[in-house]
């Protein structure tokens, strides 16, 4: 990330290295197994929004 905007994060929020380092695991890239079972639980998620709807 950008240094000058991880800044004027930290002003704003005096957390966001803490949020940051807990979405770390979100940016690195998943074991394509992993992937594709999150991408399973993702389309059974959308399909059950679907027939709410």
């Amino acid at each position: 990330m950008n240094k000058a905007i991880t800044l004027l994060l930290e002003k704003i929020n005096p957390d966001i290295n803490k949020i940051l380092k807990e979405n770390v695991s979100i940016i690195t890239p998943i074991p394509p197994t992993k992937q594709k079972n999150i991408n399973f639980l993702n389309k059974n998620c959308i399909k059950d929004k679907q027939k709410k709807d």
